[in-house]
């Protein structure tokens, strides 16, 4: 995976690393462990300041290592 190369000109905003962290915690708070994907988006957008593809890259690497997985029927990210 090329973007997780860190760069010391690489604000800390577009980092999949700190945007899968910052999605991590913002399930961990949620009563039922479960949201919607375009509320998380939202919420990180608000926080970080990140782009949607920033996101999302985050999103696919949580995924990989099996930390969250995604209910397509409900659109909802769960934390495993």
């Amino acid at each position: 995976m090329k973007y997780l190369h860190p760069h010391k000109l690489k604000p800390l905003n577009q980092d999949i690393l700190v945007n899968s962290i910052y999605i991590l915690n913002y399930l961990k708070n949620t009563p039922s462990k479960e949201e919607k994907l375009s509320v998380i988006l939202s919420h990180i957008r608000k926080q970080l300041n990140s782009t949607e593809k920033t996101f999302l890259h985050g999103l696919n690497f949580l995924y990989m290592f099996k930390k969250i997985d995604y209910n397509k029927n409900n659109d909802k990210v769960i934390l495993l």
